[in-house]
């Protein structure tokens, strides 16, 4: 037994030799769009995300940033209540969103007025059908920051305005006073079991309190949303477990959490959850109208062929890639932008631009405006995870 077992390995070295040694010249290669396979293949029109469905007159009512954060919270919460029917509201905040504003006007056919917070709240009571079936949460982001996000949860559900308390006196009086609840002395855990019944499993929000921007897409789709260090807190990790199990299976996490990225992102990876970075992502009530934005308008394929390349004997092989594109809010602020990214010098040399796979579904117009915007040298690349953020 011990010799033919030595003389088995003595084959298998002598057949690895001659294989690394081979001097049989390779095959051209193929163009990278020849190669083929059934595998994963989906149904067409499948997506891990809520598409949203822009209004028919495809007339959005765009406001801006009042300099008062409670009052930037309750608009982008009254643009994500009327995108559960359909998206009216649109967040015109700095530079890049109105670059996306004149894209989405000169190459969709979206026309716009401006609207005050005033306006909206009565656009709000109008939408309701008349004052009494209006409603606000109260919450005091100075006594409990996470009261914020509390009220956030439940507006969605209610689709009531969550209203600190500095500013409710402000807005109460246009609204039904009986029809209110306080969410200052609530808890995570107290939100998720009274309205996890209501709630929308196929995700969640982690956002950090003293973030306005993404909570139009978190109340539009009635998800759950949570925040804190759960990694060394028993108690916010067994939230976070039951969360996470309430889940459906390979859903998306929104925002980004307080963790340590490695240890945020294993965590949800446990469960098969991906995380999508949107903590700083303004208006995907807008983008994800798939309707006017979506396949129907174009199909994603790279403008310039490329082909394998297989490696030489004596040479080095540098692929030069700027990852901050698998980041959905990078890709919609500073990354067409910034003179450090897409807006940077380019075509002195091939270029891999990282666009994270899940914008196809969730903001389709802009990356199609980027791939307008390439030249021969550019060419984008998957996240190296795919869909999202995770450890397989």
């Amino acid at each position: 037994d011990i010799l033919i077992a030595a003389l088995l390995a003595i084959t298998c070295l002598f057949a690895l030799f001659v294989g690394c040694n081979s001097q049989n010249e390779p095959e051209e290669p193929d163009p990278i769009g020849s190669v083929e396979t059934d595998l994963f293949e989906v149904d067409g029109d499948f997506t891990y995300f809520g598409s949203m469905k822009m209004n028919g007159a495809k007339h959005l009512k765009v406001f801006t940033n009042t300099g008062n954060y409670y009052e930037n919270v309750l608009q982008t919460v009254i643009q994500g209540l009327f995108a559960q029917t359909e998206s009216v509201y649109y967040y015109n905040y700095a530079s890049c969103s109105q670059l996306w504003l004149d894209d989405i006007t000169e190459n969709y056919g979206i026309t716009f007025e401006t609207t005050t917070v005033s306006e909206m709240v009565s656009d709000y009571i109008e939408m309701r059908g008349g004052k009494k079936y209006t409603g606000y949460v109260l919450y005091d982001f100075d006594a409990n920051p996470d009261s914020i996000n509390y009220a956030t949860t439940i507006a969605a559900v209610k689709g009531w305005l969550p209203l600190d308390k500095t500013i409710a006196d402000k807005y109460t009086s246009l609204l039904m006073a009986s029809n209110s609840l306080d969410a200052t002395d609530l808890s995570y855990e107290d939100v998720f079991e009274d309205y996890k019944g209501e709630l929308n499993n196929a995700g969640v929000f982690q956002l950090d309190p003293s973030l306005e921007m993404p909570r139009d897409y978190w109340v539009a789709n009635k998800f759950f949303g949570y925040y804190g260090e759960y990694v060394d807190n028993t108690l916010n990790q067994l939230l976070a477990t039951k969360v996470q199990e309430w889940m459906q299976p390979d859903a998306p996490v929104f925002g980004w959490g307080a963790d340590e990225e490695g240890a945020n992102i294993t965590f949800n990876s446990q469960f098969s959850h991906f995380m999508v970075g949107t903590d700083t992502s303004y208006n995907l009530t807008v983008y994800a109208c798939t309707d006017v934005f979506g396949v129907s308008a174009g199909r994603f394929e790279q403008k310039f062929e490329d082909y394998r390349i297989t490696a030489q004997a004596g040479k080095h092989y540098v692929c030069i890639v700027m990852s901050d594109g698998d980041n959905l809010q990078a890709s919609s602020n500073t990354f067409v932008t910034g003179e450090s990214y897409y807006n940077a010098v380019r075509g002195d040399f091939p270029m891999g631009w990282t666009m994270n796979v899940s914008a196809a579904d969730v903001q389709p117009s802009l990356l199609r405006s980027m791939y307008a915007e390439t030249g021969e040298k550019d060419f984008f690349v998957a996240s190296v995870s795919g869909m999202g953020y995770l450890y397989p």
